[in-house]
């Protein structure tokens, strides 16, 4: 509310405070559109103010002007174009979305099989996943009409999300940092993204152990994934140590 009040001229907080309830009463609760148009019919009454009227007449000539009975239209109607834009959106990242998920996981198929492509199948996918499908979908988190926490819960994984994915993508080239890449994309997610949303989908679900038990689900498999990396390294390390045996013989 207070940073509206640089456009509002000389009106008072009480009266600016008065014409945001009415806005409210008349329903108008979509905050950005009640910020809109209470600048402009705050705007409107210090005109008539300015041509000698009172506060409560220029009121009146504002809110004749917006009518008051056509406010909650002209939220729906807002509203309606916002959705339709959103749904554009959504139906754009689910399709690059699609694209993308498919290009990896025959990558790895391929990869697997010992096909060729299977390198540009992956790097074209997870670049995508990173450069393209996470920075849509925070962009589409900020402009939900959504709670602000949930906006933020949704942005943390996005990003997690893109710096798991980048670090995929440097260890499949095998450029430096990848590690640093996944392990910061895994610390985001087991230590701020999980506790956020644990105790958000916790306290606002109806059946609190079904909630309960996804996060626990998702625990578990960066639980995996971590024990499995480093079982992977210790594996390594012992093989390229040379056994006694081995050392015998060299002598």
């Amino acid at each position: 509310m207070k940073d509206h009040l640089h456009n509002m001229g000389w009106l008072s907080d009480h009266r600016v405070d008065m014409i945001n309830d009415i806005l409210v009463e008349n329903g108008v609760s979509y905050d950005e559109l009640r910020n809109d148009l209470l600048d402009h019919v705050c705007c409107l009454v210090e005109e008539q103010m300015d041509d000698g009227r009172s506060f409560q007449q220029g009121l009146d000539t504002a809110l004749d002007r917006f009518g008051l009975n056509q406010l909650k239209i002209i939220q729906e109607t807002t509203l309606y174009l916002i959705n339709s834009k959103l749904n554009t959106m959504k139906k754009t990242i689910g399709i690059i979305g699609l694209i993308t998920s498919l290009l990896v996981i025959l990558g790895v198929l391929f990869k697997i099989l010992h096909f060729p492509g299977a390198n540009i199948m992956l790097v074209l996918g997870i670049t995508g996943s990173a450069l393209v499908v996470f920075p849509l979908l925070g962009y589409l988190a900020i402009s939900s009409t959504g709670s602000s926490s949930e906006t933020w819960i949704n942005l943390i994984g996005y990003a997690a999300g893109l710096v798991i994915s980048l670090g995929v993508l440097f260890k499949i080239m095998h450029w430096p940092f990848a590690s640093i890449l996944l392990w910061s994309g895994v610390g985001l997610v087991a230590l701020v993204f999980m506790p956020i949303y644990t105790v958000q989908a916790y306290r606002l679900a109806e059946n609190k152990l079904f909630a309960l038990s996804k996060s626990m689900l998702i625990i578990a498999g960066i639980v995996v994934v971590w024990g499995l990396s480093n079982l992977r390294v210790n594996a390594h390390h012992h093989a390229d140590q040379p056994t006694s045996t081995t050392q015998e013989m060299t002598h």
